[in-house]
């Protein structure tokens, strides 16, 4: 009766089986199984989710309990920003260290341009606020920008990092 929310080890081209894997461990263990972000990333993977659906769907009918989470339609509220988006954005921004600690690492083949200059630079090479810069960047690449925030306090992290019963992890 436990829940288990999972970031799959793949979103890619090894769906299929991450799914698999997260599949057999809830038969096995009982949990109620949570996956986080569900999604078909890359073109290989593009028009199977009839198929990926199907797959939790049957796992479903064996009786197993299995819910997911997935981005929202982000592109649409991008055309017209709500004045609340905008809010929104800003805060979040301020949270993760401001416009100057948020560096555009990738833009999937949008605009290489922007790759390695934070947002701070680009609101001044556009001259525009830095909310309606975040805007501008991720409606003109799809909303598929990677981004290296700069919002650790290297001191609390390198402490953190000491404790013996803290081991390394990462997203990536």
């Amino acid at each position: 009766d436990a829940l288990l929310t999972v970031h799959m080890r793949s979103e890619g081209p090894r769906i299929f089986q991450a799914v698999d894997e997260m599949l057999d461990i809830t038969r096995r263990s009982g949990v109620h199984l949570q996956i986080s972000h569900l999604k078909l990333m890359g073109k290989p993977q593009w028009g199977r989710a009839e198929e990926l659906l199907a797959k939790l769907q049957a796992a479903r009918e064996e009786g197993m309990t299995i819910t997911c989470d997935q981005y929202p339609a982000l592109i649409q509220r991008l055309k017209e920003p709500t004045q609340r988006l905008k809010e929104e954005t800003g805060v979040e921004m301020e949270n993760r260290g401001g416009p100057a600690s948020i560096l555009v690492s990738g833009t999937h083949g949008y605009h290489p341009e922007w790759e390695g200059k934070t947002v701070e630079q680009l609101s001044q090479e556009f001259q525009m606020d830095p909310v309606d810069t975040v805007i501008r960047v991720l409606e003109q690449c799809g909303s598929s920008v990677a981004c290296i925030y700069f919002c650790i306090n290297e001191e609390d992290m390198l402490r953190i990092m000491s404790d013996m019963d803290i081991c390394v992890g990462s997203d990536g």
